[in-house]
C-alpha cells in the first residue's frame, strides 16, 4: 500500500548560521571609495531576493533545487539578466553551487550549508505568496508561482536593502516554536546594526517598512536614554505567516505597541 504524500509545508527551510555570524554585512551598498553606489546596492538586493526564492524551492531533505531561468524570473519577479548576475554573486560568495551540465532540463542548484548547520530558519513562503497586504501586492501571475511580497523591496532604495537584510536576520535569530520556546525574535537595535552593517539610525525606518509590508509585528521593549537623543531598544519581533502569536496573557491594551516606531534622529 502506497504512502499518502505529505502536504507541502507552508514554510521553507533556510540555513541561518551565515546570517547569525554577520554574513549579511557582505551584501553592501557602497563602492570601494565608501560612497553609496546604486549598482552595488541593487546587486546586493537582487542577490538576497534570489537567495530567498531559491530556498523556497529547495527540497527540504537535501537543499537541492531543480529550476529554470523562466521559473526563477517569475518566482522572484526579476529579469533574466538580474537572475543570472545574482546567481553568480551567490555562487562566488559560497551561498550556492550550480550544476548546469543539462541546460535543457534546467539547472541544479545546491544551497550551501543546508546539511551542515545544526539549526535553520523558517521562511514563511505561503505568506510571501498569499499574505495579506496592500493592493500592489497583487500579481497577474498565479500566487503559487510568484513571491509577491518580494516586490515591496524596490531597487534604488537604501531602505529596501536595509529592511531585507534585517528581515533575514530576524528569521535567522528567531526562537524555536512553541512549546519549546515562544517563536519570537528578541534583539536590540545595536545588535541588529552589528550583524547587518545597517547604520543604527536606519534600523527603525527599516523595521517600520517591514511592519508596513505586513511581514512582521513587534512589541516594544524598554528603552533608556542613549547619547542624549537616541535610544537603546530591545524589541520582540513576530514573523508573520508562521502561526506564532504573542502571549495570550498580554493585555489587549498593549495593541498600540504594534504601531511603527518613530525614526531616531540621525
Amino acid at each position: 500500500m502506497s504512502k499518502t504524500p505529505l502536504p507541502e509545508l507552508r514554510w521553507a527551510k533556510m540555513p541561518n548560521r551565515w546570517a547569525m555570524q554577520g554574513g549579511l554585512k557582505s551584501f553592501g551598498e557602497r563602492d570601494g571609495n565608501g560612497q553609496v553606489d546604486l549598482t552595488v546596492l541593487n546587486t546586493s538586493l537582487a542577490a538576497l531576493k534570489v537567495y530567498l526564492a531559491i530556498c523556497t524551492r529547495a527540497k527540504y531533505e537535501t537543499g537541492v533545487v531543480k529550476t529554470t531561468y523562466p521559473e526563477l524570473c517569475t518566482l522572484a519577479g526579476l529579469s533574466r539578466n538580474v537572475i543570472a548576475r545574482s546567481l553568480q554573486v551567490l555562487e562566488d560568495n559560497g551561498y550556492i553551487r550550480r550544476d548546469t551540465t543539462h541546460p535543457r532540463g534546467g539547472s541544479l542548484i545546491y544551497v550551501e550549508r543546508w546539511l551542515e548547520d545544526q539549526g535553520f530558519a523558517k521562511i514563511p513562503k505561503s505568506w510571501f505568496y498569499h499574505g495579506r497586504g496592500p493592493k500592489d501586492d497583487h500579481s497577474s501571475n498565479p500566487p503559487e508561482k510568484t513571491l509577491t511580497k518580494l516586490k515591496g523591496f524596490t531597487f534604488n532604495k537604501r531602505l529596501s536593502l536595509q529592511a531585507l537584510k534585517i528581515y533575514i536576520l530576524l528569521l535567522a535569530l528567531r526562537h524555536r516554536d512553541f512549546p519549546k520556546d515562544d517563536g519570537l525574535t528578541v534583539i536590540s537595535y545595536d545588535r541588529i546594526s552589528e550583524l547587518t552593517d545597517v547604520g543604527r539610525h536606519s534600523v527603525s525606518p527599516a523595521i517600520t517598512l517591514l511592519f508596513e509590508m505586513n511581514l512582521i509585528s513587534f512589541r516594544s521593549g524598554n528603552y533608556s536614554e542613549y547619547d542624549g537623543q537616541d535610544f537603546d531598544r530591545t524589541n520582540r519581533y513576530l514573523i508573520k505567516g508562521l502561526k506564532v502569536r504573542f502571549g495570550a496573557l498580554e493585555s489587549v491594551a498593549n495593541r498600540d505597541e504594534f504601531k511603527p516606531l518613530p525614526s531616531s534622529a540621525s
